[in-house]
C-alpha cells in the first residue's frame, strides 16, 4: 500500500499518511473517494465541450445530457430531472459527498446554487409572496428539505 501510495496518492493523503492523527482508509472511505473522483471526471467530461467562457446553467446542461435517469429508480421529488442531478453532482464535487451533515449543510446553505423549479422559488414568487411567509415556517421546510436530502444521500452511499 505504501509503495502504491507514493506513486499514485495526491501529495495531500501523502502528507496525511505521514501524521499521527491520518485519515482511516475504510471500505467506506474509499468507496467515497471513488464516488468523488467519478463526480469530478464527469463534470470535466461537460465542461470540456464547452467555451471556458460558458455560464453555470449551460455547463449543468451539458452535465445533464451525459446522465441518464432509469425508470426503474425511485425519484426523491416528483419534478426531479436530470438537470438536478447535474446541480447535484457539481454541488457535491465543491462541497463533499452529501452523507454527512456537513457537507449536506454546505450544499443546502449554498446560495450560488440555482435548483430551479419546483425547488427554487422564481422572482415572481417571491415578490408576490414577499413579508407573508413566517419564519418558523421556513425553518420548518429548511429542516424537512434538509433531512429528505440527507437521507436520499444516506441511501445512495
Amino acid at each position: 500500500l505504501k509503495l502504491f501510495l507514493l506513486d499514485c496518492a495526491p501529495l495531500q493523503l501523502l502528507a496525511d499518511r505521514k501524521t499521527g492523527n491520518r485519515l482511516s482508509l475504510n471500505k467506506r472511505t474509499l468507496s467515497q473517494l471513488k464516488y468523488c473522483h467519478s463526480l469530478h471526471e464527469m463534470i470535466s467530461s461537460a465542461d470540456s465541450n464547452l467555451p471556458s467562457d460558458a455560464s453555470i446553467e449551460e455547463r449543468n446542461n451539458m452535465l445533464a445530457k451525459l446522465i441518464k435517469i432509469s425508470p426503474k429508480v425511485g425519484l426523491p421529488h416528483p419534478g426531479w430531472t436530470a438537470l438536478h442531478d447535474a446541480i447535484l453532482i457539481r454541488a457535491s464535487a465543491k462541497h463533499g459527498w452529501p452523507d454527512k451533515s456537513t457537507s449536506a449543510m454546505a450544499i443546502a446553505n449554498d446560495k450560488e446554487i440555482k435548483w430551479g423549479a419546483p425547488f427554487e422559488a422564481t422572482e415572481k414568487t417571491k415578490s408576490e409572496e414577499k413579508g407573508e411567509e413566517n419564519d418558523s415556517q421556513d425553518d420548518a421546510q429548511f429542516k424537512e428539505e434538509f433531512d429528505q436530502l440527507y437521507n436520499i444521500a444516506s441511501r445512495a452511499a
